[in-house]
């Protein structure tokens, strides 16, 4: 996990896609009840904006891939990562599990 300051914090998060058999590594920055990030996967580069409220662990952001299409999020933090769906417009939808690098893989837990 990266340094935290009073309003900030930054993670860096890698996980493995259990659908192709490729990883996805990002960076999300908490600060403000704003969500910033950017990474790449598979489908390519992407950018990530949102929001969050620490009191409830409510999570929803969007994941923009460059010059493509755009995945919505929305998930609750419940202390063993962020737990929720995503989906593509009104078409394609799933669940998610992402969690900080150094928290190991809670898939195994």
């Amino acid at each position: 996990m990266q340094p935290q300051t009073a309003s900030h914090t930054t993670l860096e998060i890698k996980i493995p896609s259990l659908q192709i058999g490729r990883s996805t590594h990002f960076y999300l920055e908490f600060g403000g009840g704003q969500i910033r990030g950017e990474g790449n996967d598979w489908v390519g580069a992407f950018h990530l904006s949102g929001t969050y409220d620490a009191n409830t662990g409510h999570c929803r952001w969007t994941k923009q891939y460059l010059g493509r299409h755009r995945v919505k999020y929305e998930g609750l933090n419940q202390g063993q990562g962020i737990i929720g769906v995503w989906s593509i417009a009104d078409d394609w939808s799933d669940h998610f599990h992402i969690w900080p690098k150094g928290m190991g893989n809670l898939e195994e837990m």
